[in-house]
């Protein structure tokens, strides 16, 4: 398919190949008993900047269109002379390879994937692709096992367990090596939606600064 831009502003899209279409495609038949017919294109789940890449614009409305959030922003800052860190960065790791969220034959944790997340704060395909599983589960593992201080950000009125009694039902449930409970303790524990959330909400923020810094040098 091939998209022009007319005169009057508006795309034309022109097949190169023959286009088979039933009744319920005709819009309309003109005075001289031609049928005007629509075709819709579907691209599939595509973000807006591939739609400008690709094809030369982009949609009015795209409800799958995000903004890629790099992994580096959604960690905790490593503290490598913090022994307990260490300690729980080689759970977080174990859990991931457990639930299968990193490459099975990963010897060295490498951080979790970019993600591209949409103006509600939702992650796209998450864990609706055959083959990937959820992106949030490997950030509510991390910022659980990593991050003491987002409890105080993000669950603060919140009647759940504390913190440290949250990591310790993780932690073993990850030496357990049962795989639901380290799903459930670890993953999909009380909070942990609003608390992904809080995390991808904070890397936004951060890149967006990083931005701003960058278009003022």
């Amino acid at each position: 398919l091939y998209h022009t831009l007319s005169d009057d502003n508006s795309i034309t899209v022109r097949s190169d190949r023959d286009v088979f279409a039933d009744v319920s495609s005709i819009d309309h038949f003109k005075a001289d008993g031609n049928a005007v017919i629509h075709l819709y294109e579907d691209y599939g789940p595509v973000d807006s900047s591939l739609f400008l890449q690709a094809h030369g614009f982009v949609p009015d409305e795209n409800p799958h269109h995000c903004a890629i959030v790099p992994k580096s922003l959604l960690l905790p800052n490593e503290k490598s002379g913090d022994s307990s860190h260490q300690k729980n960065a080689r759970h977080l790791f174990q859990a991931l390879k457990t639930l299968k969220l990193v490459y099975p034959g990963a010897e060295v944790f490498d951080g979790i994937e970019d993600v591209c997340v949409k103006q509600n704060l939702e992650i796209t395909e998450d864990g609706s692709t055959v083959g990937r599983k959820r992106a949030s589960d490997s950030i509510a593992i991390a910022t659980l096992l990593l991050d003491d201080n987002a409890v105080a950000l993000e669950t603060e009125g919140d009647s759940f367990p504390s913190w440290s009694v949250l990591k310790q039902y993780c932690i073993n449930a990850i030496n357990s090596g049962d795989v639901e409970s380290i799903e459930i303790r670890c993953a999909r524990y009380p909070g942990s939606d609003k608390l992904v959330r809080g995390v991808l909400r904070k890397a936004a923020r951060a890149l967006i600064r990083e931005d701003d810094i960058g278009i003022e040098m």
